[in-house]
């Protein structure tokens, strides 16, 4: 009987840990254009910003919220101007500070359809994660529902389009970057009209992060979920 309650005690203790580089702080900087990374060490958030305000991807755990303002402010960017907010898909190390973010900002949260039920039941609804408590976080209501192909737009040059992958979305900037990554390719148009791989796209991305010593999860953040 004891060996069961200290067998459970451990798990319990694993299910509640988490890796420490997520909410280590990691310097933001410029990817491209106005796409910059405003995330931790080890989980990846993305500010795609404009003079008429900002769409801010990804939320993160609650305890990350901080981190991500200050890299935005670090910037010279203003977290108060984030206007749109949305997430690459419904996992609570990616989306558990939503309400927090909501709450200061007064963001719009858009969220893909088959995701919002798991948001604004605080992780509950998750078909993997909603029976572990270590994973559910406040619930979030929902703004509005995107749909596969849906454009979300601030004027001047915000741009994210929705992909069909069940709820992740693609992020594009109108005039720099068409086409987001579906399975495992894509035709991504730049200006001279090239075609490439999602792979190539991403291992472009992925260099400034090596270069800066990011983790490993928070590189393939960029090409798959958790």
């Amino acid at each position: 009987m004891l060996h069961r309650v200290l067998l459970s005690l451990v798990v319990a203790g694993a299910l509640v840990q988490q890796p420490a580089e997520w909410t280590e702080p990691f310097p933001a900087f410029k990817i491209a254009g106005n796409l910059y990374y405003v995330g931790s060490k080890g989980l990846a958030n993305y500010l795609i910003a404009t003079p008429q305000g900002h769409i801010l991807i990804n939320s993160d755990l609650d305890a990350n919220v901080p981190l991500i303002r200050d890299s935005i402010e670090k910037l010279g960017f203003k977290f108060a101007d984030v206007k749109i907010l949305l997430i690459s898909h419904a996992h609570w190390d990616h989306d558990a500070g939503s309400a927090t973010i909501k709450r200061l900002t007064g963001a719009q949260y858009m969220v893909m359809d088959a995701d919002v039920p798991v948001v604004e039941s605080g992780g509950k609804q998750d078909f993997n994660y909603g029976t572990d408590a270590s994973s559910l976080y406040p619930a979030t209501k929902v703004d509005r529902v995107l749909h596969d192909g849906d454009r979300i737009t601030l004027r001047s040059r915000g741009e994210v389009r929705t992909n069909e992958d069940r709820g992740r979305c693609g992020v594009r900037r109108s005039g720099w970057l068409r086409g987001v990554c579906r399975g495992s390719r894509t035709r991504v148009s730049r200006r001279a009209g090239e075609a490439e791989t999602c792979a190539r796209r991403v291992s472009r991305y992925a260099a400034p992060l090596r270069a800066r010593g990011a983790t490993h999860a928070t590189r393939e953040s960029l090409s798959r979920r958790r």
